[in-house]
C-alpha cells in the first residue's frame, strides 16, 4: 500500500488493513464492457476516496507495466526473426 492509504484513519484503526479490505473494498467487472467497478465501504468518505484512488492507480501501473514489458518481448522475438531471416538470405 502506498504512503497515502498509510496515513488515512481507516489504515490507522486496523493494523492488519490488508485483511480487513476484504470486508470493505470491492471490485467487479461490468458485464459487457472493459470496466470494473470498485467502491468502498467506511465511516470518512475522504478516506475512501484515497484508498480506491491510490489502488485503482497502482492496478493501473501495473497493467501498464505489464503491457510494456510484453511489447517489448514481441519487438525483441520479431527482431531476432528478422536476423535470423536476414542470415538466411545472404549469399
Amino acid at each position: 500500500m502506498v504512503q497515502a492509504v498509510r496515513s488515512t484513519g481507516w489504515h490507522v484503526s486496523y493494523p492488519d488493513a490488508i485483511e480487513d479490505l476484504s470486508k470493505h473494498f470491492t471490485a467487479y467487472p461490468i458485464p459487457d464492457s472493459k470496466l470494473i467497478a470498485v467502491s468502498m465501504t467506511w465511516k470518512d468518505a475522504a478516506d475512501c476516496k484515497n484508498i480506491v484512488t491510490d489502488i485503482v492507480d497502482q492496478h493501473i501501473d501495473d497493467q501498464r507495466k505489464v503491457s510494456i514489458d510484453t511489447f517489448y518481448e514481441q519487438l525483441n522475438a520479431l527482431s531476432t526473426t528478422i536476423t535470423r531471416y536476414e542470415s538466411s538470405t545472404r549469399i
